[in-house]
Parts: structure tokens; sequence; C-alpha cells
């Protein structure tokens, strides 16, 4: 996959670099073959061709700060043992080490920054920060199936196909809409694999015509797999995946108008509609403080402007339509989107809220 990078994002992220994660003999087992993959290359101080490397494997770092895989590296001309152990005869040599393995794999592919971060996201499905992954969808193969679409933290969504199916070919670009919608929700994973290339592996899903569309739902005991079996549109394939995974997107990649509700400051607002507009305040105020949803704290902040002023809903919504036909980022529109979803509620019960009894 390609990806965009915004230069800005990449010159903050210059200055504030995340270390490459150093491990030792003592450190090593304690990472390596535990709940997230590691990526790991083995140097030694006074080698040319690591010391050119090292800004790159630095920036990889940074870029993956926080996700779930780690960079890290181990100094095998200290940790001779280390070295020895996993085959190490030159320098730089890299190894990726699945989850729960300590059995690394070569890698030898090109040393550039893309390369490595196409590297780990075939492999695990997690985009770096600050990239904008491409159009294309995802491309499995049997080596990579299991890490993708197993990630007990990601709900996957396989497209089973044959390159000589007319429906396959009909579905592609309905597809990769359907994957651009959902790019920004980061425990959703579109993909697609080649059953026909790889029937032996396809057999275990039971897949018997093309395309098949399985939902592989999120979980550490194990995969719930729910079969698609509506029409091949984008609209219907959204909304499989909205009702079972628990996101709001609509074609294009907007959050529909229920995102970012949360039901129990709806229903506060619904029983407290007749009641003293401050009781109905420290009522949300409440809710907010246990809530673990930040949103919480909007409806507070709503109700409180209400207070001051009748027409904040109205002038506050309108504000927002306007503000959103400006802004294309995918994260800020979520968030105007939500506050006005939130408005919403607001303006089917402003007259008895703002009304004081």
């Amino acid at each position: 996959m390609n990806f965009i990078f915004f230069p800005v994002f990449l010159s903050i992220l210059s200055i504030i670099r995340a270390k490459v994660l150093e491990l030792t003999d003592e450190t090593f087992d304690n990472v390596v073959g535990g709940d997230r993959p590691v990526l790991v290359k083995f140097y030694a101080p006074w080698c040319t061709h690591c010391k050119r490397l090292e800004p790159i494997y630095e920036e990889l770092s940074t870029l993956y700060h926080g996700k779930r895989v780690l960079i890290a590296r181990v100094n095998a001309d200290i940790h001779h043992e280390l070295g020895k152990r996993f085959g190490i005869k030159g320098f730089p040599t890299i190894k990726w080490f699945s989850a729960k393995s300590k059995n690394g794999k070569l890698y030898n592919s090109d040393r550039s920054l893309s390369s490595f971060i196409d590297f780990i996201e075939k492999r695990t499905g997690i985009r770096p920060h600050g990239a904008v992954s491409s159009e294309k969808v995802l491309e499995l193969i049997p080596e990579t199936f299991n890490e993708v679409v197993l990630n007990p933290e990601k709900d996957v969504l396989v497209d089973f196909y044959a390159p000589w199916c007319g429906h396959c070919k009909n579905l592609e670009p309905i597809y990769e809409r359907v994957h651009r919608c959902f790019l920004s929700d980061q425990h959703i994973s579109i993909v697609k694999f080649n059953a026909d290339l790889y029937k032996d592996f396809a057999k275990d899903y039971n897949i018997e015509g093309f395309p098949t569309l399985k939902l592989f739902l999120k979980g550490s005991s194990g995969k719930t797999i729910l079969d698609y079996n509506g029409p091949n549109t984008e609209s219907a394939i959204i909304s499989f995946i909205n009702e079972n995974t628990g996101t709001f997107r609509v074609p294009g990649g907007d959050l529909n108008t229920m995102a970012g509700r949360i039901n129990e400051f709806d229903t506060v607002l619904e029983e407290y509609k007749h009641s003293n507009r401050n009781d109905i305040l420290l009522k949300l105020k409440e809710l907010a403080s246990k809530s673990n949803n930040n949103y919480g704290l909007y409806y507070v902040k709503v109700l409180e402007k209400v207070i001051e002023s009748a027409d904040y809903v109205e002038n506050e919504y309108k504000r927002l339509e306007k503000l959103l036909v400006n802004v294309h980022e995918r994260k800020t529109r979520d968030d105007i989107q939500i506050r006005k979803n939130i408005l919403t509620v607001f303006k089917s019960k402003s007259r008895p809220i703002s009304d004081e009894l």
C-alpha cells in the first residue's frame, strides 16, 4: 500500500521522537512473544549500514508509538547470546516476531520507511500515525490471514473472491468505497482474500461461491463469524457493519445522525423535560462524572449555554453546519457531526428545558 504523509505532522514528530525500544539479554523474552508483534533490528554500533538505517528506524518507531506493534532493536555486538540464538551473521539484520511467537521471520524487503510500513500493515492491519492508506483494499495471503483477521481487537470484513468472477469484479469498486468509509475507525478492517488461488485455506471458512463476505467480530475468547447475505451495495454493506460493530457510518464516510448520542443522557432530557432546568443540569453533571464518554460533558455544556441563552442551540447548530461545509479532515468532521447530533436532542426539547418552572 502507498501512504501519504502530512509534512507538518512529520516535522513535529521529528522533534518529539519516540525512542526505539532497546532490548537486552534480560528484557528480550519479556517483550518478544507477548501480546504485541515486534519488529527487531539486530545491529552493531560500529556498523555503517546500521548508522544509515538509524534515522529511518527511529521515524518508524515514532509513527507506531502507542500502537499495538513494537519497534525494537538489539545490540548484538554486546548481546552475543541473542545474536547466536537467532542466527545473526551480519548487520543490520531485521526480524519480525508475531504476537505470542518467539520464532523470528527474516525481513528481506527494501529498508525504506514506506516498505517497513507496508510490511507491518500487511501483517497486522495496523496503520501508523499520520498516514492515510491508499484506496486499495488490503489483500491477504495465508501467511498473513490469521494475524489480521483473528486480531481480537479488530472487527474484520473479508471479501473471499475469485479473479475471474464477474460478480466479484462488479463488487470491487463498491468494496473499495466501503473500505474508505471506515478508514478512520481503527477497530474496523476491510480486507480481501483470493479464495480461488488458496482453495485449501478457504475451505476452513466454507466458501462455496464468489464473492462471499464474512465479518469476523472482535473478541478475546474467539471470533464470532457473521455471513453477509444482503445485496452487494455500498449502503447495505455499510449498514451491516454498523449494526454489528457499533459504528455509525454512511456512504461517503460521514457519521449518521445517531452517532455520539448517549442513551442515558437522552433519557434524562426526556424524563426531566418538565423539570427545573437546574435540576436537569445537576443530573447531567452527575452522569458525566461517571461516564467514560467525553461527549457527556458536551451535553452539560449545551444545557449551561441554553440556561444563559434560549437561542444558543439554534445558533450553534447553524454555525456547525456552515463550518462542516469547509472541513474535509475526517476526525474533525466526525466531531462536528456528533455535536450537531447532540444539539438535535436539545432542539426538540429546548422550550421546556429553557423555561424556568
